[in-house]
């Protein structure tokens, strides 16, 4: 029985981890805006995940790999958008500047 329930729980645990930041890479790609968002905390959350990700593979567990894949999929798509809007938002301002 307790095997049953750690099961539930740890797939429990990994769905919730696949499906985090879905919500907030949605709003991100619809909007094409990334403000309020850290691209610093962005980046540890892609660096945890592929450790996590490592991890999976080095216990050999499904649950583990795929949420953290998702996860780290979805965090890619966000950091995408912090990267090419801060690099669209410095491009705006040297073109100002150089007027």
């Amino acid at each position: 029985m307790e095997d049953i329930i750690h099961i539930i729980v740890g797939y429990s645990a990994a769905f919730l981890v696949s499906i985090l930041n879905l919500p907030q890479a949605y709003l991100t790609v619809k909007n094409k805006k990334t403000e309020g968002v850290s691209i610093i905390s962005i980046s540890l959350h892609v660096t945890s995940s592929l450790l996590w990700i490592a991890y999976g593979f080095s216990l050999k567990e499904i649950p583990i790999i795929i949420a953290n894949s998702l996860y780290f999929m979805a965090n890619i798509v966000i950091l995408y958008y912090c990267v090419t809007e801060k690099n669209r938002s410095k491009r705006v301002i040297y073109s100002k500047k150089s007027r």
